[in-house]
């Protein structure tokens, strides 16, 4: 427990220095984080510095560091130093998600959109795992007759309506400038896979407005189903791709479905 705190609580984290002497340092960790710094109290020799969140006065969570150094008999106290790293918590936090999500969109990129079908596809949970590859239609149009910000504010539009069509446990991921997939974790046949392809085009039916105007906007969606343990992330993306080319091929504004006899020649734009 706390025989003395000092000054820098109340400035720092909202605690009146006063009121902390008689607590445990246990007690103002978050819950989730009390295992840690129980683990470094008790192991200082191994574990000097322990980060853990700390509750603030208001009631808030804090990322702090502390260090841990014992003093020497009789009195066998620890004395904590710690130093408050909210702020570079955030920026990391801020950081990985700029690696793994979509600027403009928030929604995760390719490189997250594989771990999670890889993750999917090692899974053992019942159903298979399905793709969808969405590629909107003569969207080159809409930045060149409305302009990039219009484009900017049509691809923000798309989002939303495709996250509306998506399920519990499914991820939509924008994979370039009007490319999406979502990742169906959990089907049972291409018809189910096709069903929600087909919810796709029906969510993008209504007109959407972009400021300066409304307008239309079709997508070709090409669908694929893969058993966990018998197919790879590659395969899926590379059949899906091949089948939303398919789909445009046949006219465009619909879904097609990947079997043998769409050719995996009409695969691009896709790196592994």
């Amino acid at each position: 427990m706390f025989r003395y705190a000092s000054p820098s609580y109340a400035r720092e984290v909202g605690r009146d220095p006063e009121e902390l002497v008689g607590l445990s340092a246990l007690d103002l960790a978050h819950p989730d984080d009390r295992d840690a710094l129980r683990t470094g109290l008790r192991e200082v020799d191994r574990s000097p510095k322990v980060e853990y969140r700390l509750l603030a006065g208001d009631g808030h969570a804090i990322w702090v560091e502390s260090a841990l150094r014992p003093r020497p008999p009789p009195g066998g106290e620890i004395v904590l130093s710690s130093r408050v790293l909210t702020d570079r918590k955030e920026l990391e936090d801020e950081l990985r998600r700029r690696a793994t999500h979509d600027p403009m969109t928030g929604l995760a990129n390719g490189d997250l959109v594989r771990q999670r079908l890889d993750q999917a596809l090692r899974s053992h949970e019942a159903g298979d795992v399905g793709l969808l590859f969405c590629d909107l239609d003569n969207f080159k149009s809409v930045n060149d007759n409305l302009g990039h910000e219009a484009g900017d504010v049509l691809i923000c539009q798309v989002a939303e309506r495709l996250l509306q069509c998506t399920r519990p446990g499914d991820m939509l991921s924008r994979l370039g400038r009007d490319k999406f997939l979502i990742v169906l974790d959990g089907v049972n046949s291409l018809r189910a896979v096709e069903r929600i392809g087909e919810r796709v085009l029906s969510a993008l039916e209504p007109p959407f407005d972009v400021g300066s105007g409304t307008m239309f906007v079709t997508a070709s969606v090409g669908g694929v189903i893969g058993p966990r343990g018998g197919a790879t992330a590659v395969s899926l993306l590379r059949d899906a791709d091949a089948a939303m080319y398919q789909a445009k091929a046949n006219g465009r504004a619909r879904v097609a479905i990947f079997d043998n006899t769409v050719p995996r020649a009409q695969t691009r734009g896709l790196r592994p």
